[in-house]
């Protein structure tokens, strides 16, 4: 509706080929979408939602032996069902949703929301993504509903949910994100005359859409780096947003496209700003890496110091106990020297971690502790049994350890992943006896099965 030479949109009409699974992936049928345009946030930064039939896969496959074979073997070995039935259960309607608050963290996820929504036919993927969700510490299940346990410790702010509600599966990334949903009064993407002008000219229904918007927002402190920060909020103000709708016609497959951005900007984009990007994607994990690494290596130097009057109060516990260590073995033997006023509940967390302190010791549980204690030892015990490690995940390869003697030590140890691996590395080290060994190695398979560690 506006004059000049470019209206900024792209169409793709691709003839039906009945021999190509392509063709028949993204489904027959068109429904209407300017509802599903009209449930769109504000602050979208992605949404898609395509009606898929993965089946067709499976079916495609079927012409290749060797692979039709390998595909069923590994869905029998993780959902317990051939390929073809899997992928038939998961098609349909798939939907994606993405929004972002001004201030989001790409790194951490803070201000960050996601919700995805596919069809589950028998809650196959449901009771898998189940399953993953209890090596997640603190995860809470129900029979429709799984809460994943606080992702901090991975420097991830979400705390997922999973639903399975009448053949469909439910992903979000906090309760937050159905809180928002539900805000009628909230402002809509499709309000906006940016999305208007998108919109215009596009077919009113298809098989699907796909909207893209606010991804250079989301990499400012990247931009920053290489630009400065005036350059970089330049460059978010500049940020491309597009509106793909697929549609199906009698003869084949039509996408209808239209993007904010005009020739002179794509061709910038193409040939400054992707490349400076992609640099920064390149030399940026290893800059990432090595600043984590040093502040790992600070952050474990902070957790050794602060495992010195855990220790002390271990050592006091003893000798108001006949030499013996508190008996119960993880938390409770860790509650006993809050209850016994030896040590503040600060004295529990890691400085490597975002676990916070207990309010006092009634409120104490799993979320308020960086460490795991080995009971059940006295002062007579071998000096260097482990009594106190760290959670096997505060620390890039390394483990703090208080042992028997009182003594703290860091053990150089990659992937330490649970106890079992902690208490293994500590037997190469000190050549434990047999008994000793077979006793330690209980108690960690035991820790591991309680701190869902296995």
């Amino acid at each position: 509706g506006e004059s000049g030479l470019f209206e900024n949109r792209m169409f793709l009409a691709l003839p039906r080929e009945p021999q190509g699974f392509l063709w028949g992936l993204t489904g027959s049928g068109n429904r209407p979408l300017r509802e599903e345009f009209r449930a769109l946030p504000a602050d979208t930064v992605f949404a898609a939602d395509l009606t898929l039939e993965p089946v067709v896969l499976a079916r495609a496959l079927k012409q290749l032996e060797t692979t039709s074979r390998q595909g069923d073997e590994l869905a029998d070995s993780i959902f317990k069902t051939p390929l073809e039935p899997l992928l038939a259960g998961i098609s349909g309607e798939w939907s994606v949703l993405v929004t972002a608050d001004g201030d989001a963290s790409a790194d951490t996820l803070e201000g960050i929301r996601l919700l995805v929504t596919l069809p589950d036919a028998g809650g196959r993927l449901f009771r898998y993504l189940a399953g993953v969700a209890q090596l997640v510490p603190g995860t809470v299940s129900g029979e429709n509903r799984v809460v994943f346990g606080p992702l901090n410790r991975f420097g991830i702010s979400w705390r997922p949910e999973l639903h399975f509600d009448d053949g469909r599966l439910y992903l979000y990334s906090s309760q937050d994100m159905l809180d928002y949903l539900a805000d009628e009064s909230a402002p809509r993407l499709a309000d906006t005359p940016e999305f208007r002008k998108l919109a215009a000219g596009l077919p009113e229904s298809g098989s699907g859409f796909l909207y893209s918007g606010g991804g250079l927002a989301l990499l400012r402190n990247e931009l920053a780096s290489l630009t400065g920060a005036e350059s970089a909020a330049a460059l978010a103000e500049l940020d491309q947003q597009e509106l793909t709708v697929f549609r199906n016609e009698p003869d084949g497959k039509l996408t209808v496209s239209r993007s904010n951005w005009d020739l002179n900007q794509v061709e910038f984009a193409e040939r400054a700003l992707i490349p400076a990007v992609g640099l920064i994607t390149l030399v940026s994990p290893y800059l990432t890496e090595h600043r984590e690494m040093l502040d790992d290596k600070a952050a474990q130097q902070k957790c050794r110091l602060q495992l010195k009057p855990l220790a002390d109060a271990l050592e006091k516990y003893a000798a108001e106990h006949d030499g013996r260590f508190p008996a119960e073995e993880g938390i409770a033997g860790l509650k006993t020297l809050l209850e016994a006023r030896l040590i503040a509940p600060s004295a529990l967390i890691c400085p490597g971690t975002e676990d916070e302190a207990a309010a006092d010791t009634e409120s104490f549980t799993f979320d308020n502790c960086s460490y795991v204690y080995f009971g059940g030892f006295n002062r007579k015990s071998n000096p260097k049994l482990p009594l106190v490690i760290d959670w096997p995940f505060n620390h890039a390869d390394a483990v703090n350890v208080i042992l028997v003697d009182g003594s703290v030590e860091t053990l150089e140890l990659e992937n330490p992943e649970n106890c079992r691996r902690v208490v293994s590395y500590l037997h190469t080290r000190y050549h434990y006896t047999e008994p000793e060994f077979k006793q330690l190695m209980q108690k960690a398979a035991a820790l591991d099965q309680q701190f869902e560690l296995d």
